[in-house]
């Protein structure tokens, strides 16, 4: 039963992307970018970091495609929270390169970490040393890229000026050639375990596969296109929700962990929620005084209109 609804679950979204491929009149265009700001900004922050504090807490016991695991969706949680708040009309209010490359390299970098995630075979386990040695690189990799988008994004344009499309191209195909390379080897290794977590690295594959697709064929604010928005999120879920089941079984409980968790989301959701009560309200602040301003000088410009012209004679 669980096996075919995993198998429903890559079956749906792949039959939809087909269809809205070949009948485009059927992908109606959704542009909701304040939606698109809150929504991913708020999931994928989530989503990193339930996955930095679970991750942080399985045993040195577990394999480490596991812990490689939590380290793509922090990872790429964190990829897409920047491309969430460099949404245009949200927070800044002209066009940052950053929102398309942190889409694309999104999904580039998550398959790259499933591919080096498949390497570890139970007969052939992956070092911890080389695990730390690719955790530093992704976190080195991450803060030089954040520091690119917030202070100099003219950098990315440039690239942008000389490699487009042909850049953006190779990455997507580049990705989904990882990400379909990792669910053969993960769905070998599964065969061999029947481990339930590296059942869900085969599934979340093949999902984060056809996301790629949806970024790299559909057009902006296309359903087609917010496809691979819900997909991410729904494999963010997936590994989030396994990794702490796996947490909970390992027994280590950690009060500080999960306080610290917490604290984090509710000061994101509270810190998101009071932007959006200050935006609206400065919105409504400017709109009133544009309406005020407005009646004004339409009230001033027809009485000095009526006072110019001649009266009217009567008969």
């Amino acid at each position: 039963m669980t096996r075919a609804i995993a198998i429903l679950s890559a079956i749906g979204p792949a039959a939809l992307l087909i269809f809205w491929r070949l009948f485009p009149q059927y992908d109606p265009i959704w542009d909701v970018p304040i939606l698109h700001f809150y929504v991913v900004t708020f999931f994928t922050f989530a989503a990193a970091v339930v996955a930095i504090f679970t991750g942080r807490t399985l045993s040195p016991q577990s394999p480490p495609r596991h812990r490689l695991l939590a380290t793509a969706f922090a990872l790429m949680g964190g990829l897409f929270f920047i491309h969430g708040i460099t949404t245009p009309a949200a927070i800044i209010h002209q066009f940052n390169p950053g929102i398309s490359w942190a889409a694309w390299l999104t999904m580039f970098s998550g398959g790259l970490v499933f591919t080096v995630a498949s390497l570890d075979r139970p007969e052939k386990p992956f070092s911890l040393k080389r695990l730390r040695v690719v955790h530093m690189g992704l976190l080195l990799f991450y803060g030089l890229f954040a520091a690119v988008v917030a202070f100099v994004p003219e950098w990315l344009s440039a690239i942008d000026r000389v490699a487009a499309p042909y850049h953006q191209i190779f990455a997507n195909i580049a990705a989904i050639g990882l990400w379909l390379w990792a669910l053969v080897v993960l769905y070998n290794t599964w065969r061999e375990t029947g481990d339930r977590l590296d059942g869900v690295m085969v599934l979340i594959s093949a999902w984060m596969a056809l996301a790629t697709f949806s970024l790299f064929l559909f057009p902006l604010w296309s359903l087609g296109w917010w496809m691979y928005h819900f997909l991410l999120m729904a494999g963010a879920a997936l590994a989030v929700f396994n990794l702490v089941v796996e947490y909970e079984q390992l027994k280590h409980f950690r009060l500080l962990d999960y306080s610290g968790a917490l604290g984090l989301l509710v000061t994101a959701l509270l810190a998101l929620v009071a932007s959006h009560l200050i935006s609206q309200n400065a919105q409504d602040s400017i709109l009133n005084e544009i309406q005020a301003r407005s009646e004004a000088l339409s009230r001033n410009l027809a009485l000095e209109i009526g006072a110019e012209l001649p009266p009217l004679a009567n008969g």
